[in-house]
């Protein structure tokens, strides 16, 4: 599957513009994934962010200023893996210096720490990053694409209220049932959805025309 950060920003840019807030927030969401630095994807998803806290009568959230740092998912395993292998060209400099006997100037004394806190800084993002992906795979991202739709108990479930959600309100998805699927807020489960309700982030890109399967 491949996606293209233009193709997502254009339908996203083309469903904000006629008022189709859910799927605009996962076209550009979408899109952020790929390129998060894009200032153009980044101001329309905050404006397609505004319009959904304005209907829910929260504050506003600010439009973005200036640019971002930030990292797709790609780029971060790229940089945990060059943080790895500079560790380890810092600690094989040092082994080698120590078993050349070599004079011990400021820096060779420190790449056996440049070594250890590059490796452990790489380990480390590529845990986190893992641990990302894990929890997006367990419980993706989704947004919810309906004008209005209730989340309900389930058949075998105890009664509970239903809890209305708007057009692009992001949740996690979990179970699927026949055409429903389970709403997760804040790690809980809240009810049940039909699958057209509701959108994963990640599978966006099946909804534009230049999209591609390999």
């Amino acid at each position: 599957m491949t996606a293209d950060a233009g193709i997502l920003y254009d339908a996203g840019t083309a469903a904000l513009g006629r008022g189709s807030i859910g799927e605009a927030t996962a076209f550009l969401l979408a899109a952020k994934r790929i390129d998060p630095r894009a200032g153009d994807i980044r101001r329309n998803l905050a404006i397609a962010e505004r319009t959904v806290a304005a209907a829910r009568g929260e504050e506003l959230p600010p439009m973005p200023r200036g640019p971002a740092l930030a990292l797709s998912a790609a780029e971060g395993w790229w940089l945990a893996a060059l943080l790895v292998a500079l560790g380890a060209a810092a600690g094989i400099a040092a082994i080698v210096r120590s078993e050349r006997s070599l004079p011990a100037g400021r820096l060779a004394r420190w790449l056996p720490r440049g070594a250890a806190a590059g490796i452990a800084a790489g380990l480390l993002l590529a845990a986190w990053l893992t641990a990302g992906a894990v929890s997006e795979r367990r419980h993706p991202e989704a947004i919810v694409v309906a004008m209005s739709v209730e989340a309900r108990s389930g058949v075998d479930e105890a009664p509970r209220a239903p809890i209305l959600m708007r057009a692009g309100e992001r949740a996690r998805a979990g179970r699927a049932h026949g055409d429903d699927v389970e709403v997760i807020i804040g790690g809980s489960p809240v009810g049940w959805v039909p699958r057209a309700a509701l959108w994963n982030v990640a599978d966006a890109p099946r909804y534009t025309a230049g999209f591609r399967s390999r």
